[in-house]
């Protein structure tokens, strides 16, 4: 009779180990599905990321357009209003003395490079400050992404010490009942 209690246990021993397997199988399991959707929200996290910074390149680019447009619009009115300025000296001068008349042009021309040096100067410290600013930005996205990952890191390292400990206390409870 010793002889097969002794049997029955070894089989109750095989029956636990058997079903602590299936549990660290099935744990396992599920383990690797919680990893695999992390890494989809990650995937999902990363995608929106690089959309948004495909975005910011795209207002940067606008952005730059629009300050040359500006630039070159700035240059041709300068330019207009100094010509414009010089031909009406140049009529008003006619009337009077020649000489004065080219006086007169020399220095709207001199007027009218002044005013496009400005202009040009303006649209330059504009333009700088934009670019920071985008770059800046970027930085700030970039360490958002990794913030976020290393976030999500940690979490996933915490459930996998969870899922240990859970797994270290089902063991402990399965041998002391055995």
């Amino acid at each position: 009779m010793q002889d097969d209690d002794d049997g029955d246990g070894g089989c109750e021993i095989v029956k636990v180990l058997v079903i602590v397997f299936i549990v660290v199988v099935v744990v396992m399991f599920l383990m690797m599905v919680l990893v695999m959707m992390m890494m989809a929200v990650m995937t999902v996290v990363n995608v929106m990321v690089v959309a948004m910074i495909m975005v910011m390149v795209f207002v940067m680019v606008l952005v730059m357009v629009m300050i040359k447009v500006v630039t070159v619009v700035v240059i041709v009115v300068s330019r207009d209003s100094g010509y414009g300025g010089g031909n009406g000296g140049g009529v008003y001068c006619d009337v009077g003395e020649g000489v004065d008349d080219s006086g007169g042009d020399v220095g709207d021309n001199g007027d009218d490079v002044e005013g496009d040096s400005c202009g040009v100067i303006i649209v330059m410290v504009v333009m700088t400050v934009v670019v920071v600013v985008v770059i800046v930005m970027e930085v700030v996205l970039l360490v958002v992404k990794v913030m976020a990952m290393v976030i999500i890191m940690v979490v996933v390292m915490m459930v996998v010490m969870i899922m240990g400990k859970m797994m270290m206390v089902v063991m402990m409870m399965v041998l002391v009942m055995v």
